[in-house]
Order: C-alpha cells, then structure tokens, then sequence
C-alpha cells in the first residue's frame, strides 16, 4: 500500500515523467520501429521507483486501470503533438478490457488522421487475461489501425495472450529467454523454438534484453529483424 499512495501522489502531484526506449532494427541500428514509453517518478522520499518495483503493488491493490489509463493519455497527447513518431505504451492484462475508457480512447484517437497508426499497446502478461475481452479490445484497435504487442513472450501468462488475441502485431520475446540462450546450445535451441512460435502468433517478432555484440551475432542468427535493449539504447527523457 505504501507503493500504491506514493504512485497516487506522484499522479496528483505531476510528478511522474515519460522516458523513451528505441525498438531497433538490428542489422542497421539506426531504424526504429517504435519508441517504448515507460514511467519514471520520484517519490515524496526522494527514492525512485521502477516499473519492476511499483507495477505488481499496483496490481495488487487495485489501482493499476486508473495508472494504465493516464499513461495512455499521455501517449495519446504526445502522439498528437509530434507527428513524426511512433510511440509504445504497457497496459497491465487486467487493463485490457473493453469498457467506456477505450470507447472514448478509440473515439478520441480516430477523430486525429494518423495517430491511430502511430501507436503502439502493449500487453504485459503478469496476470490472466479475460480472454474474450482482450480479443475484442484488440480487433477494435486493431481496426482503427493502433497495434496490438504482446510483452515478455515466453514468461507468464503471455502464451494464453497472444493466442486469445489470435493475431497479434508485435510479439516481444522476454529477456529472460536471451540471457539463458548465452549459456549454452540447449537454450539457444529453446530461444529458436520459441521465435518461431511467436512469428506463427504475430506479424513481427521483437527479442527484448540486447545487451552486448554477442547478443546481436546471437539473435541476428535467428533472422530476429528488431530488438530492443540496454545496447541499443537507453531509456530517455526525449525521443528523437
């Protein structure tokens, strides 16, 4: 609870920024597919807190829909004021209904030529989700042309998400899976396993958790086209 009153005090007190994470094209690292959009904020103690730390309290307390819901308007702002980006934003499964708040999301959105295209929703599988209302929800995105990314692919409940979306736009391989796959051929053959089955669920495959140039040589093997990851590039305060 202490987690969720900080969260809700930042919120109330404009305290809370967005950073930006380049997705990448590996073979060039200069294309961009999108920039993910995270939270980052102080607390009133002056210690900061990350999406791994106040995310799961938030889930557990409830509060997680009225946080997903400020950092899609966020997102949604941005988009409308910087035409020449794509951005990405994380919403929790337990987010991922369709109720009055996408209504008026896809209504907002659908009424600005050429942001819907621009954005990018991603799913983060940390809890089941309603399977029928995470498939509406995504048809009606998808149909007014936002994409549907299904986050941390391989950990959690991420395979139930991605097969009751049906098609996905994005899968994003967890990073746990890449840092298994350095230690050895057993786990490199279940990263390659496990990249096919997400291109047979999603349109593009994206491997999180780059780190290095023998993560590259690695995942470029795999003919994995985009990336996302510390080597590629930082969090930061402004995308380009």
């Amino acid at each position: 609870m202490a987690i969720t009153c900080a969260v809700r005090s930042a919120l109330r007190d404009g305290r809370i920024d967005l950073v930006f994470q380049p997705v990448c094209d590996i073979s060039t690292q200069d294309s961009c597919l999108y920039y993910e959009c995270l939270a980052r904020f102080v607390s009133q103690g002056d210690e900061g807190l990350q999406p791994d730390q106040f995310i799961p309290a938030l889930e557990r307390s409830g509060f997680i829909q009225s946080f997903d819901r400020y950092m899609v308007l966020r997102v949604v702002e941005m988009l409308q004021t910087r035409p020449d980006i794509t951005l990405g934003v994380n919403i929790s499964a337990a987010s991922a209904e369709d109720d009055l708040f996408w209504d008026a999301v896809t209504a907002t959105i659908s009424k600005r030529v050429g942001t819907a295209d621009r954005l990018v929703i991603e799913v983060t599988e940390t809890a089941p989700v309603d399977p029928v209302g995470i498939r509406i929800l995504s048809k009606k995105l998808q149909r007014i042309g936002c994409r549907i990314a299904v986050d941390d692919f391989g950990v959690g409940y991420s395979r139930a998400t991605a097969m009751a979306i049906g098609r996905a736009d994005i899968i994003k391989i967890d990073a746990s899976i890449l840092r298994e796959a350095r230690y050895g051929a057993k786990s490199r053959a279940k990263l390659g396993t496990l990249v096919e089955f997400a291109a047979r669920l999603g349109r593009c495959v994206v491997i999180e958790g780059v780190e290095s140039e023998e993560d590259i040589a690695l995942v470029s093997s795999m003919r994995i086209k985009w990336a996302q990851g510390y080597h590629l590039g930082l969090p930061a305060d402004c995308p380009p």
